[in-house]
């Protein structure tokens, strides 16, 4: 039966665990291509003849058979990791090796490197190291770190919380992860604790408690007399705002009624609270219908006036023709103008419609007015 070990540690071990992870599987795919090569070696070995670049001195045949491309490779980063080897002879040397899947290993020292400045950080952190003893003498209790099928037992799980417990005491203001590892199946596993929740819980709780007092706070201040019927139903239903916060926006905003009014350009316009209807000037909808024939035409005069300067100083006389709307070239198609005169009604002014007449089809189709 597989056997299991429960460990919680904090970002410095999550962070080594994972570089740790990806030093092996790089390795291991190395591995695996290296095994693969070796098999092709021994298919192909018979059949091949000497490459041209081998046989013209362009390129030196690699000293290393290719069964033992493997230890060479570790032997080649070991090299490289002591400053035996400059990075461009590492690369060049595992293209030669390993082709096209060379890039698997580039940056193997780079993770090397951070694998061991994790260890550093381990060894330095206090926190770190009281993680690891805790785990140490955890590791003593037999309750803990059994059987797989132990797991869901309750004096398990009371072991594995009073653990849990003293972590979280330790690294209250730190992220917990949670790992398991298998024995057998040779498996990891990584959980990062919500340690959110029992705040929240207490939050809860906390607002349940002040509850009472704010009832008893809305209630204190709905028996003024001076506050409105409307305003005291309204903090029946405990609003979000409070009494005082309230009145000095409306002395703020002058939302209390006053003898005095202020006037300006003969208009009045005033809000009457709990009323939905707004006071504007006597027949203004009027007086603009009647304004708006003085002030049309007196908009497109001065649009006319705009337009006429501007194809004076960007227009040719050539460019400035009036009938390039009639389709003169179209053969079996006239065009005709209809012009209208609309002085009581916008646009106010002379308006040109053009008109198509197809003589084939014997249809008309009007054009866009202009």
């Amino acid at each position: 039966e597989d056997l299991y070990r429960l460990f919680y540690v904090d970002e410095h071990w999550y962070l080594f665990f994972r570089y740790h992870q990806i030093l092996c599987e790089r390795l291991l795919r190395i591995y695996r291509h290296a095994q693969k090569l070796s098999e092709q070696e021994q298919i192909e070995a018979k059949s091949r003849d000497q490459s041209a670049a081998e046989m013209l001195k362009l390129r030196s045949k690699l000293e290393v058979s290719v069964d033992d491309y493997y230890p060479a490779f570790l032997d080649i980063v070991r090299n490289l990791l002591d400053g035996n080897m400059d990075s461009v002879q590492y690369e060049d040397t595992l293209r030669e090796m390993f082709g096209i899947y060379a890039y698997i290993a580039f940056t193997l020292d780079k993770v090397v490197h951070n694998c061991v400045r994790q260890l550093q950080f381990l060894v330095q952190d206090e926190k770190s190291c009281s993680v690891k003893q805790f785990f140490t003498e955890e590791q003593k209790n037999p309750q803990s770190g059994s059987k797989v099928s132990h797991m869901s037992c309750q004096s398990v799980i009371n072991s594995e919380m009073n653990y849990q417990k003293k972590i979280e005491s330790l690294l209250s203001d730190q992220n917990i992860y949670k790992m398991i590892t298998y024995k057998n199946s040779c498996r990891l596993t990584i959980e990062l604790l919500d340690t959110q929740k029992e705040e929240d819980e207490d939050e809860e709780m906390g607002d349940e408690a002040e509850a009472p007092k704010w009832s008893e706070f809305v209630h204190k201040h709905c028996t003024v007399n001076e506050i409105d019927q409307d305003l005291k139903a309204r903090l029946a239903k405990r609003p979000v705002f409070l009494t005082r916060n309230a009145h000095i926006l409306k002395l703020r905003f002058n939302v209390y009624p006053t003898e005095e009014v202020e006037k300006k350009e003969d208009s009045i316009c005033r809000k009457q609270i709990n009323e939905t209807s707004t006071l504007y000037r006597r027949n203004g909808l009027k007086h603009a219908q009647k304004s708006h024939l003085k002030v049309t035409k007196k908009m497109y005069d001065k649009f006319r006036k705009y337009l006429t300067k501007w194809l004076k100083e960007h227009m040719t006389p050539a460019d400035c023709i009036d009938d390039w709307l009639m389709g003169e070239d179209l053969k079996d198609v006239r065009t005709t103008i209809q012009k209208e005169v609309s002085h009581k009604k916008p646009p106010y002014h002379v308006l040109y419609k053009y008109k198509v007449e197809s003589e084939s089809a014997n249809t008309q189709q009007p054009a866009p007015p202009h």
